[in-house]
Order: structure tokens, then sequence, then C-alpha cells
């Protein structure tokens, strides 16, 4: 509990700091200063002025002097605190999605309303301090000894002064929370505050009826009614009835709190009080109901909707294929749309062998239920049609199609679009399964798509679509137009209209003001006229930025973010252009992406489906600490100029800090999310190794299609708020740290190596094997974090396999034939097939496959030759492994060639060649060997397993040897060099030999050894240069990477032995502890057993400190015999080493104990093995 505590605390005192510094930051009104003063001033006037009033007050506060109840000015100065605590809170910016779990602060989630709320605390306290610190301030003075004479004022009774300030932050709190609310509703920030004096004024006027207090809880109580009906979802849930329950329990609160009052109030007053009790609750509770029933209505709706289209998706609906939309629409965003669409189609029959058995031609439209269809014709003939449950059928039998078998029908249709609505089979950016709730449409009222929020509206809510059946599903059947000629009005016409691509459509010089809309079909978007958009010509795109009106000035101050911002796509896109990848449009929009939006995606744990092109964030960085971004750049030209050897580096800063404007890149996965991704990272402009932005957006596409697998490429705007993307961690530790740059890639590489990501993905495996209804795949994060480390491991493949430009080509080939075809994942093998890229079982091994390999490794044995061969090879490198799991494998080798240079009496070791080998495939239960010839000494093997249980890179040993003969050279029929062939190794199971690793449940420290929960006042700078481990990151109580209570920590390094992982335990002997671990095995029989000690190759690094190891103890025992025995540390070799044989008398429990009671430094604990002899 005490943890907790001073763990919740940790977290305020965070919270606070950053509010307190953005808002001294961002306080540029002089009028707020001069208010707050005068509130100051105020108040210690007034302290010493109004006593007389207070008798009136003194009873209803309860307090034992009238004279000293400060009650008399509370009307006035409590509402001037109220209004500048207003003016501070809605200057705070939105930051606080930005921050991330275990990193710097930890906090619940909170709700759009929580999360607005939680901002007023600050200021509050703010206001409250300052007013504080001057009442007792004047209580100081008050009590002063002038001259041997009373103080200059008479002071206050101390319980009064901390009663009325008590009352006065509780005050400043509930009002200004009121009037977030209120923003939060109307989604006007001045018309909350507004609001919020208007209700003020009314409490004013009521006070003389009614006690203040009552007062307050009348319109708090309204006001949390209006809560819990807007944060309600959209249809019902188990959920509700914690809604509904709060109702009752704050009309219960009212009720006891206004029984309160009443015993303590005037009776002439209490007439009052019955009336307005039964008014309220009644008010209440009945809203309440309005709104449940109103939501269990729509989900009915919603599952009635859901029936109709797995009807059609699983029968068979006539194929038909659209060649043409025409027409005219006209939107009224929250209001209403009218529609007058002609459509040109043909039907085909070539999967049915008698089309005269078809009856009458019928077509199917998805239409959402909102929209009323008014009339349908053919010609001058008028169709019979029926529009139910979202699904538009239409009678062809009066309608004659022309020569060539062409239908036009004409439909008219108008209404307001039903925010429910979702077409689920009909793939939209890859995401099939957005829950209803969270699409919120131009129809809804109090929504996002009002005035505060980028509105983008998909398509299928509005647009009648054609309906295929899943049993009809050739690709020549197209439901997308690729003729489309639409005029668009918008009203009010300061709405913008944003289509595929990022291109605005905007309004020609005609006095109609419509927007055309022509060519291939395009998905439409809307954008509020709060959002300024700004256009910057380059040579290749017109990059559109958009912004919100309160950040348009500024972002159009700063020339030099606008610059990087436009730079970042035109390099872009420029890089694509160079691999012959055309991006197919003329233009490219930015748009800015609100707080709320971020965190709505956030809360209910799916994607949104934002359709934005581009994201960046109004955070704290771009606007209060831009100053440190021109310093950085001023230091760069004058560098430059001055050709300074630090030019480089300050270079790599400045686009860092430019890079902080976009959303974090780590795990984005759109189209254009890679663009931006590439060159924020640095994946593009790095000069010391090749681009690799065709495999980011070959990673787009094959992600997308694992999560729908009939996923349309089309270039369509770009869809993803990933929750990964969405924690901003850049924001909070720029503030903290100095070396942010390699503080973040620190904290990067530390969390996909670390104990509890491989954990998390090894758990996805596991249960997605055993129970694919329940496991853990079903929860979002989870499932998406292990679809994009598929599709990671695969490019990484990929990359290693085939050039970039044969990437680039067979992706153009993809996107081309994408363009009418939708993609799947056979589609792409076929493709890649005619590039001479063999993908298939790559696919199949990596994407689509349900378990994880695990290989072992070999000790690798070098040997050095007195004579090179005849390539001026010296070096024979002999490796074995085998996967000995039921699923092929992939690994690939790191290879560093080292030569020795002598300087003076120093011998020193430099890289000489370093380069890769494979990936090799590995059939499951196989073994394999590799040998290679090098020039040079291999100082470094390491091994890449992708998806295994080896958990990524393998650090291998080397073991060396000299030899007198010549070398010969090596030849697999492609290579002189190297060669990888099948292999005995291992491949049965030594029945006769036990293994014991440090790993395994067998491996035992004392339980004093064992970690505790860490302080979190304990953390350091290396926060987030390590990956802070939780207990269930743990292996039998050793992190890695941590150390525990006790000398004893765990390590992975290079030699150590394991079955898939390659970790031993370390005991450091000057810390205070038990220096002593046990190996437990089970004997199966008795006789003669040969104990064997695994060391890792700890030598060098025992070199590099200057440390020796001593003698170890080792106590062997069982139920009947004891052994002691000792062996000298430094003498044992890389790997297994025999140390004795042991005459077993009986099978059963044997303990091997290791400790060192000497004067040495460390105590190495990895493996031991049981070797049967006779």
């Amino acid at each position: 509990m005490t943890e907790k505590f001073f763990y919740s605390l940790r977290i305020f005192l965070n919270l606070l700091r950053l509010d307190l510094k953005h808002l001294l930051q961002r306080i540029t009104n002089p009028i707020v200063i001069v208010t707050l003063l005068i509130i100051l001033v105020s108040f210690a006037l007034t302290l010493g002025t109004f006593h007389y009033l207070t008798s009136v007050y003194a009873p209803l506060h309860g307090v034992s002097n009238p004279k000293f109840s400060l009650g008399g000015y509370e009307p006035l100065l409590f509402y001037l605190c109220i209004v500048v605590v207003l003016i501070f809170a809605f200057r705070l910016p939105s930051y606080r999605e930005e921050t991330i779990k275990n990193v710097v602060i930890s906090y619940r989630e909170p709700s759009n309303f929580l999360l607005t709320l939680s901002r007023v605390l600050t200021p509050t306290l703010l206001v409250f301090g300052s007013v504080a610190a001057t009442a007792f301030a004047y209580q100081v003075i008050s009590s002063l000894d002038v001259a041997n004479q009373p103080g200059i004022v008479e002071p206050f009774e101390f319980q009064s002064l901390i009663f009325v300030l008590v009352e006065l932050l509780l005050a400043m709190l509930f009002w200004t929370s009121l009037a977030v609310l209120i923003t939060q509703v109307v989604k006007s920030a001045l018309k909350g505050f507004l609001s919020t004096l208007v209700i003020l004024i009314l409490q004013a006027w009521i006070s003389p009826v009614l006690p203040g207090e009552l007062g307050s809880f009348t319109f708090g109580y309204g006001a949390a009614n209006l809560y819990v009906s807007e944060i309600a979802p959209a249809y019902w849930e188990a959920n509700h009835v914690f809604y509904c329950l709060s109702i009752v329990g704050l009309a219960f609160a009212f009720i006891v709190a206004t029984s309160w009052f009443h015993e303590r109030t005037d009776p002439a007053k209490q007439s009052v009080y019955k009336p307005m009790i039964v008014i309220l609750t009644s008010l209440g509770i009945a809203s309440q109901g309005v709104v449940q029933t109103s939501n269990l209505m729509g989900y009915s709706r919603h599952q009635t909707w859901n029936k109709e289209q797995e009807f059609f998706a699983d029968g068979f609906i006539q194929r038909a294929s659209i060649h043409a939309i025409e027409g005219e629409v006209l939107i009224k965003p929250g209001s209403k749309l009218n529609m007058n669409l002609n459509y040109k189609f043909v039907l085909d029959y070539t999967d049915t062998e008698d089309a005269s058995q078809l009856g009458s031609p019928e077509i199917w439209f998805a239409l959402n239920p909102g929209m009323k269809v008014q009339s349908v014709h053919c010609s001058n003939s008028k169709l019979n049609f029926s529009h139910e449950n979202g699904t538009l059928l239409i009678d062809l039998f009066s309608c004659d199609p022309y020569d060539n078998q062409e239908y036009s029908i004409d439909i008219v249709a108008s209404g307001q679009p039903d925010p429910r609505y979702l077409v689920k089979h009909i793939p939209r950016a890859g995401r099939s399964d957005v829950d209803p709730q969270l699409v919120r449409l131009m129809g809804q009222k109090s929504s996002i798509f009002t005035s505060d929020y980028v509105a983008l509206t998909p398509s299928s809510h509005w647009y009648p679509q054609l309906l295929s059946g899943s049993i009809c599903s050739d690709d020549s059947a197209t439901t997308h137009a690729t003729d489309v000629s639409l005029k668009i009005d918008l009203v009010p016409k300061s709405w913008t209209l944003v289509a595929s691509g990022g291109e605005l459509l905007q309004a020609p010089s005609a006095q109609d003001g419509s927007r055309l809309l022509s060519g291939s079909f395009k998905t439409v978007g809307l954008i509020a006229a709060d959002f300024r958009v700004s256009t910057h010509s380059n040579e290749s795109v017109d990059v559109n930025v958009v912004v919100h009106k309160r950040h348009a000035k500024r972002l159009e101050g700063n020339q030099l973010l606008m610059d990087a911002l436009v730079g970042y796509v035109s390099d872009a896109i420029t890089k694509l252009e160079s691999y012959d990848i055309d991006y197919p449009f003329d233009q490219f929009t930015i748009v800015e992406v609100p707080a709320t939006l971020s965190l709505l995606n956030h809360e209910n744990n799916v994607n949104l489906g934002m359709e934005s092109i581009a994201m960046f964030r109004e955070s704290g960085i771009p606007f209060a600490r831009l100053f440190r971004l021109h310093d950085w750049q001023e230091d760069y030209e004058q560098a430059e100029a001055d050709e300074s050897p630090m030019a480089g580096f300050l270079k790599s800063q400045v686009d860092f800090m430019k890079s902080l404007y976009w959303t974090n890149p780590i795990f984005n996965h759109t189209y254009e999310d890679a663009i931006v991704e590439s060159l924020v990272s640095g994946r593009i402009n790095r000069t010391d190794e090749h681009s690799n932005l065709a495999e980011l957006v070959l990673e787009t596409l094959l992600f997308n299609l694992l999560e729908s697998k009939n996923y349309r490429f089309d270039f369509d705007l770009a869809n993803s708020l990933a929750l990964e993307s969405r924690l901003n961690i850049r924001y909070i530790w720029i503030h903290r740290h100095g070396s942010f740059r390699l503080d973040l890639l620190g904290f990067q590489d530390a969390f996909t190596n670390s104990n509890r990501f491989w954990e998390s993905i090894e758990r996805s495996f596991v249960s997605q094997g055993e129970n694919a209804d329940q496991d853990s795949l079903l929860h979002v994060p989870n499932r998406l974090r292990l679809q994009r480390f598929r599709v990671l491991k695969l490019s990484e493949i990929l990359a290693d396999l085939y050039e970039e430009q044969t990437i680039a080509t067979t992706l153009t080939d993809i996107l081309s034939k994408g363009e009418a075809t939708p993609i799947d994942l056979d589609l792409i093998a076929r493709i890649a097939a005619s590039n001479d890229m063999e993908i298939a079982s790559l696919i199949q091994n990596t994407l689509l496959n349900d378990k994880l390999t695990g290989i072992n490794f070999s000790v690798a044995h070098q040997t050095e030759f007195e004579e090179p061969n005849e390539n001026g090879e010296r070096f024979h490198t002999v490796l074995n492994l085998r996967n000995n799991e039921d699923t092929v494998g992939y690994v690939s080798f790191q290879v560093v060639e080292t030569r020795e240079l002598v300087q003076g009496d120093q011998t020193l070791r430099t890289v000489a060649n370093d380069f890769k080998l494979g990936p090799f495939e590995l059939q499951k239960h196989s073994s394999y060997q590799l040998e290679l010839n090098t020039a040079n000494f291999i100082g470094n093997l390491d091994a890449n397993t992708f998806l295994s249980r080896n958990r990524g890179q393998v650090v291998l040993a080397v073991e060396n040897t000299k030899s007198t003969e010549e070398l010969s050279t090596l030849s697999d029929g492609t290579n002189e060099w190297f060669s990888f062939v099948d292999s005995p190794w291992n491949s049965t199971p030594n029945q006769n030999e036990i293994i014991v690793d440090d790993l395994d449940h067998g491996f035992e420290i004392p339980a004093s050894n064992f970690r505790e929960a860490s302080n979190f006042w304990t953390l350091g700078s290396s926060l987030f240069r390590h990956y802070f481990p939780v207990p269930s990151g743990m292996d039998n109580g050793l992190p890695i990477i941590q150390n525990p209570i006790g000398p004893w920590t765990r390590n992975s390094g290079r030699g150590s032995w394991g079955q898939y992982r390659r970790t031993y335990a370390l005991a450091d002997t000057s810390k205070p502890g038990v220096h002593k671990v046990a190996f437990n095995a089970y004997l199966p029989k008795e006789g003669r057993w040969s104990l064997s000690y695994f060391h890792p190759d700890v030598f060098l690094f025992l070199e590099m400190v200057g440390v020796s190891l001593d003698e170890y103890d080792l106590e062997v025992t069982t139920n009947q015999q004891d052994w002691n025995l000792r062996i000298s540390a430094n003498e044992l070799t890389v790997g297994w080493n025999e140390i004795s044989t042991i005459d077993v008398d009986s099978p059963g429990e044997i303990k091997v104990a290791v400790s060192n009671e000497s004067d040495g430094t460390y105590v190495y604990a990895d493996a031991i093995k049981w070797t049967y002899l006779d």
C-alpha cells in the first residue's frame, strides 16, 4: 500500500510539473496576470473590511465566531478566481495522451471529458495557492507585534480561515469542471466559458432562496447527468448498467445532502426542498432511461443489419460490375444529405449455366438505413425497390439494357445517415472490423463531425455501394466505379472536401461553388470549417497542410517547421520515383490530429480508421520549445559556414528535432506513414546503408492484408492512428534527457528485445494454437503487435534475399494490379514469382504460421592454418545447428572478421570485414552444418533466428585451434568459401545425457536473492536505455539486464549454453548475500555418471577488466551420498568441461551446488551435464 501511495504521488507530481511548465510558457495575455493580481489585492483588502457582514453566513458555515467567518467577500472573489482558472485551463495544450506506461509516468487513460478535466487541476492549484499564500501572509502580518502594539490588522480565527479556503478550492474545482464539461458537449471553448458565467449568475440569483451549497448540488447533479449521457456508447453494452446505477447513486447523494441542509435552514425556506428533490431526481432517471432505451434500440438495429449483410455475403448474389457514376450530391454536415446519382453497370452471368433460370434480374446495394430512397428510374420507367436493414434491392424487370448490355438507373435519396451503420464486408483501408460506435458520421449531432475536429466520412455510410457475395468473388467483378463524375455541394461552403491521395476539391469561381469529383472512384472526406488549409507547391506535388485555426498563426509564423513538413513529403515522393513507383496523385495532404480524436481511438482499443494522409501534433514541443529548434538551426548554419567538424552532428540534431512534429514512427503501418517514417527515422537519408523504402511500403501492404483478407491497396486516404503510434513518448523524455536521440533509440531496442515483449509474442503464438476464441490475440494491441512483428521479420528475410530494385519492381507490379483487383497474398506470391522472387513458402512460414521454431547451435570451431589456400583464406570455421520444432525456420549469420595491429607493446584488433550469410531455410526436425573459409580471424559470429524461441539474435561462441596443414577450398556448387549442408548432428536425443540450464526449473538460487518490487523513486537516468522489467518478466527469480536484491543476476552473452536462449547466471562476490547456486536433476538409474560444467565465453571480458577467476566449490548431494569437489575456474575452457565421475548407488534426485568462498570476484553458473557411463 505504501509503495502504491508513493507511486501515485510521483505520478501526480510529474503531471503537476508538466502542467505548470506548459501553463507558464503559454501565458501570453497580460489581462490574465492583471486579473490575478487584482484578485490577490482584493483578497488582502477585503480580509479586514467585511467582518461585520459575516454574521449572516456564520450559521450556515458552522464556525464558532461569526466575526471571523470570512463570508462577506465570497461571491465576488470566488467568481473572480473561477474566471482566472477558466482562462488558464483553456490555454493548456493537449498532450496528456502522449505519455507511455512504465516510461516516465503511468496513469489510467481517461475518457475525453476526464482528459480535459484533468487539465483543470493545475490552474486551480495555481490560483488557489496564490490566494492561500496571500491569506496566510495576511495572518502572519496581523500577528506581528509592532512597537509593542497589537498587529496592524486583526487576525482571523484559524479554523474559519481554513474552512473558507477549502470551500474556495472546492468551488473552483466544481465550476471549472462544469465549464469543461459544457465545452466537451458544445465543442466550443468560448461557449463553454460563457455558459458557465451564465450559470454562475443564476447561482448568485437563487442564493437568497437556496443555500449556496444546494445551488452547487443542483447544477452539479444536472452536469453529472449530462456527462453520463454524453460518454455512453452508441449502442447497448453491459456497462450501461453501471451508468444507470451512477445516476441513481448521484440522486441518492443529492437527497442526503439536501436533507442535511434542510435541517439547518430557516423553516421558511424548507418548502422549496421537496419539490426540488423530486424534480431533479426524476429528471435524471428519466433522461437516463431515454438514453439507454435509445441505445438498446440502436443495438437491435445494428444486429439486424449484420444478419442482413451476412445473409447476402453467404448467399448467391447476381454478379455485376459498376462502370460509371454520375450525379449531384448535397452535403449539410450535421444535418442532411441529398443525392441524385446515375449508375451504369452490367450484369454478369458467366457463373450461371442457364441465365434464363434466374428470373427477373436484380441488383443489390448497401445503403445507409438513415437515407430514404425517394425513387429509382430506368429511362422513363419507375423501378420497384426495397430498402430494408441497410440493403437496397432494385428489380430490373422494367429496365431494358442498351445494346452493349449496360444498364442505366437513377437513384434519388435523402436523409440523415445513421452513425451506427457499417458495411462490414466491404473493406475500407484494411479495417473491416471497426466498431460502429466509433464511426461518427456527419449526421450525428454533438459528435466529432461538428466544428472542432477533422471530419472525414467513409463513403460506405452514404454512397450506394454494390454488394457481392462470397460465392462469386472473381476479380472481374468491380464494386468501385472506374469512371466517376460527381458534382458536390457543401452547406456551409466554408467546409473543405478532400479525396483520396490528399486531393483538395476546391470550389471553382462559378457562383454555385460546387466541387467536381471525376476520374476513378475516390473516398470523400470532409474537413470542418475551423481548420485552415495552406497549399505549398513543389516540383512533384502540391502539399496541403491542414491545421486548426487556433494553431494556424503559430504554424505559419514558423517557416522552419513548415519547410520541414513539406520537405519530408517531397523527398519521399522523389525517392519513390527513383524506384519507378509513381505516386498517382498531384496533391499530398498533412492533417493535424486533435488529441481527443486520438484518445478516442485508444479508449476503445480499435483503429478508428481516421482518413488522413500524414499526422503531426500540436504538443508541447512544436510551439512551446520551438526556440530551441531555431537555436540549433543557427548553430548548424554557423558550423557549416565555418566548416566545423560539428556540422554533421548539429545537422542530425536539427533533423531529429524537426521529426518531433510527427507522431512516433514506431510500428506505423500505412503507406503514407511509411513515407514519412522512412525519412523521419533515417531509413532513407542515411549514407552508410541502402534505402529500404520499398520494403516499408511492402510491409504496409502485407500488414493490411493480414488484417483484412480482401484489402484493396488503392492509395486511399491513410487510415492509421495505431496504438503504438499514438503513444508519442518523445514529448516526455525530451524534458528529462539531453542525449534524447540515443535515449529514444535505446528504449526502442531495449523494448523489442525485452523479456516482456517476447513473452507477449510467445503467449500469442501458444494461445493462437490452443484456443482461437479466447486467446490474447483477441486483444487488439497484442494482435497488432504480433502481426507487425511477423511482417517485419518477413521484410528482413526479403531484404537479405533480394535486391532492393527487385523488390521495388515487384511492388510496382502489385500496385498497378491492385488498381482494378483486390490484392491478396496469393496474388502477391504470383506477381513476385514472375519477378524471380519465390516467396510463397516464406509467406506461409512467417505470416501464416502459428508455431515458433527453435534452433540449437553448437560452439563454432575455428581453425587457423599455417598456409593459406589459393584464395588467400587461412581460417576455417564449422558450426552445427538443428531445428528442433515441428515447423520451418529461418536463420542468417552476421560474420565479423578482425585483424591484429601491433602498436608498440599493444596488440589491437580492428574490423577487417563484416558480411551476412543467409538467410537459410531450416526444415522441421532437421540438422545442418555451416562451413566457411575466411582470410581473417572471426571475432564475432551471431545468428538471427527471426521468429523463434531463441528470441531473435543469438551470440555464438567461437573456439580457436591451430593447424600446420594447408587450408582447402570449399564448394557447395555455387561458392568456394562457404557451404551449408545437411548434417546428422544432434539428430537423435541422447537418453543417457541430462542437462540442467540456468533457465530450467531445476535451477535454484537462494531465497534471499529473489527480486522484490523496485521502488519507483530509485529509477535513474537509464530509464530509457534499458527496459524496466516487471515481475512477470523474470526467469526463475532473476530478471535479465537488471540486478536483483543480492549478488546474483542473469545475463545473455557469447558462448553461454541454452536450449534456445543463451543466458547464464552471475554472482558478484563483492556484494553481500549468499554466493551459492544449485542445479537439481533426476538420475533415472544407478551407475557411474560423468559430471560436466559449462563455462560461458567471458574470458575476454575478464582480461579487459583485469580480473581472474579463482576456485569454485561444488557440493554434490543425493539422499544417501555427498561429494565435495573443487575446480580451478580460471583453467576452464569455453564450453563443456568434464569435472568428475560419480558412482551413484540408486536412482533419485541429485543436487550440484556451486559457490565461491575464496577471494574470487565472480561466480558463473550456466549449465551442468550428467552423462551415463556404465
